[in-house]
């Protein structure tokens, strides 16, 4: 891509944007998402405005700095413009991709030489949000003890594999098992790949 089609893609927030043009619903950003896979920009605007503060939020908390999760947020939606024709709602839900993508951008940005001890400790909290997100935090916290806490450290700060190892004080094989497990256990739980 160009300087000058990344920068056509760039995107102010526009705080007094109608709500009832912003999506609302997970059908709503599979809809969105189709729509920018043809090039859509006003179906970018409004995918931006609706989940550019929730991905800005993952993103710094991942990172820990304003600054790298400003620039790990506006790679992903550059990435979320390339690629959204290739999202399938039949394979997963459209936040769930976006997140992946800002998490992603995110974790290519990690310091290498990150201090471990801003993590906090976890607890897995179901938040009063989408259903499907309130269901994904019931569903985390059916899983044991340590396989969720691993669970969460990965996907909500960022850490790797290798990272949850140290910072759990278990063999590396056993925090990959508990990931691979949880994952399964996630899937069956929501319903997902039925």
């Amino acid at each position: 891509m160009t300087p000058s089609a990344s920068a056509s893609l760039a995107v102010e927030p526009r705080p007094n944007l109608p709500s009832a043009k912003i999506a609302s619903s997970a059908a709503d950003l599979d809809l969105l998402l189709a729509r920018i896979g043809q090039g859509d920009r006003r179906a970018f605007r409004q995918l931006y405005d609706q989940v550019a503060a929730r991905m800005f939020a993952s993103a710094r908390r991942i990172l820990g700095d304003r600054e790298l999760a400003e620039d790990a947020v506006q790679e992903a939606f550059v990435r979320i413009w390339r690629s959204a024709a290739n999202f399938d709602p039949a394979r997963g839900v459209a936040l769930a991709w976006v997140g992946r993508i800002v998490r992603n951008a995110a974790l290519d940005r990690i310091p290498k030489d990150r201090d471990m001890s801003r993590i906090e400790e976890v607890e897995i909290a179901v938040m009063p949000v989408e259903p499907s997100c309130a269901r994904v935090g019931q569903c985390l916290k059916k899983l044991p003890g340590q396989q969720g806490r691993a669970m969460v450290l990965m996907y909500v700060h960022g850490m790797t594999h290798s990272e949850l190892a140290d910072y759990l004080g278990a063999p590396l094989g056993t925090v990959k098992s508990w990931i691979r497990r949880g994952m399964g256990t996630l899937r069956i739980c929501m319903g997902v790949g039925e």
